[in-house]
């Protein structure tokens, strides 16, 4: 698009990628779009001012962007959201809030939890993660790659990565949510009816925050990046970025 003859001048490839960028922004869920649209415009990461007219070449507007994308943002790799990483990631992560349903955990519920004899709202959280990756990550090998010589054995791999997600997702769940919260579960078993709702969501989310807490969301979701690249290395495949 940007090197058709329509595009001779900067304005004109300006004026390209804009309707590009916006078409991209309202092919993507209102959330994605929303991240979408803050990762795209802040911080000195403006694409628009990266369209040099020497542009003529699909490979070197592909630097180009790439370059916009990450300015600003070089000394701080360490703070980098995964949107730059990898997008497949986030639309795995936020699907998986949305289609969360967490079963409340009633007083003797709560004990056995505090006790060890319960796996609480453990297994509900973990399925809807390592299902939304399998299916928006895993299942679809564009944001990773591994050495297959078939499509059994791609699936072979596929099924194996899967397994060790599951495995690392509810390892971590199971430390944050039951091991290292014992005393909150007992606290809970002890509170008031009235106010124990309350503070059972407040226990919740301290590990899995709520829907509108888009800070902690963040946070969260780069945990879960880690446990993917993690089973991806183990298994001696990479993320593609």
């Amino acid at each position: 698009m940007l090197t058709s003859p329509s595009c001779r001048t900067d304005y004109a490839k300006k004026h390209a990628m804009a309707k590009m960028i916006d078409y991209a922004l309202k092919s993507v869920s209102p959330l994605m779009g929303k991240q979408l649209h803050y990762y795209l415009t802040v911080g000195k990461t403006s694409i628009l001012e990266r369209v040099h007219e020497e542009a003529k070449e699909s490979d070197v507007l592909y630097k180009d962007l790439s370059s916009a994308l990450v300015s600003g943002v070089r000394k701080k790799q360490h703070e980098l959201h995964p949107i730059y990483l990898n997008l497949t990631v986030s639309q795995a992560f936020y699907e998986a809030m949305e289609s969360l349903n967490i079963p409340y955990m009633d007083r003797e519920a709560c004990l056995k939890i505090a006790l060890g004899e319960h796996e609480g709202p453990v297994p509900a959280i973990a399925s809807a993660v390592i299902s939304s990756v399998y299916e928006h990550f895993l299942s679809q090998p564009s944001g990773w790659s591994s050495t297959y010589h078939s499509v059994t054995e791609r699936q072979q791999v596929i099924q194996e990565l899967a397994g060790e997600f599951a495995s690392v997702v509810y390892s971590y769940l199971n430390e944050q949510l039951l091991e290292n919260s014992r005393n909150d579960w007992l606290a809970l078993y002890k509170e008031k009816e009235d106010d124990q709702p309350y503070k059972y969501s407040r226990v919740i989310e301290s590990v899995i925050p709520a829907k509108n807490d888009i800070y902690q969301q963040q946070i969260l979701m780069r945990t879960v990046y880690q446990l993917i690249k993690y089973v991806i290395e183990k298994k001696d495949g990479v993320m593609v970025h």
